[in-house]
């Protein structure tokens, strides 16, 4: 009967602890990604930063940006949603282009 209650125990903690983990994802988390565009006439060299938090526990996602020389930006907002283990990110802000 011992070994039975310490089976049950341990069981249910791995239980709890994969019951926890579902509520997140793979992509959750904050990602950088760094991009050096064309040279431009004074010598400056386009320079794009895009910053990118994923929360999909509150099916949100954050896109903010440090730039020189962008003209669409598409920083704000975005909703998530995963479609075949693929996620997409829907803009949720005004800039018309993005």
């Amino acid at each position: 009967m011992g070994g039975f209650i310490k089976y049950l125990f341990i069981f249910s903690c791995l239980w709890s602890a994969n019951s926890f983990a579902i509520t997140q994802t793979q992509w959750d988390g904050n990602f950088r990604v760094e991009e050096l565009g064309e040279q431009l006439n004074d010598g400056s060299q386009v320079f794009l930063q895009y910053n990118l938090k994923i929360d999909s526990k509150s099916n949100r996602a954050s896109l903010s940006m440090t730039t020189w020389h962008a003209g669409i930006t598409c920083i704000g907002d975005y909703s998530l949603k995963i479609n075949s283990g693929v996620l997409a990110l829907y803009y949720n802000g005004d800039e018309k282009d993005a």
